[in-house]
């Protein structure tokens, strides 16, 4: 069962359609782990993008996924994730 903080998290991800959003959501995903970093499971960013790949792994091969992993646009995901690295 969900939290009610999962929920919201889905509900705020559920309405992103434009960049603009996407950009306010990472910037308050960023200030959620500032705030509550004791809550989040991964805390390293090595952990964090291992978890990342091993829940696309899990949810690209379920029958229950709602996401269509044909259209994802992975170069585009590679490079935002890069360009985090570097951008000053």
């Amino acid at each position: 069962m969900k939290t009610e903080e999962e929920c919201s998290w889905i509900e705020k991800i559920n309405t992103i359609s434009k960049k603009e959003e996407f950009i306010r959501f990472l910037e308050d995903f960023s200030l959620d782990y500032q705030q509550h970093f004791e809550e989040w499971e991964n805390i390293t960013i090595s952990d964090y993008l291992w978890q990342m790949a091993s829940w696309i792994e899990d949810d690209s091969t379920s029958p229950s996924s709602n996401i269509v992993w044909t259209e994802v646009d992975f170069q585009v995901l590679a490079k935002i994730l890069y360009m985090g690295k570097l951008y000053e």
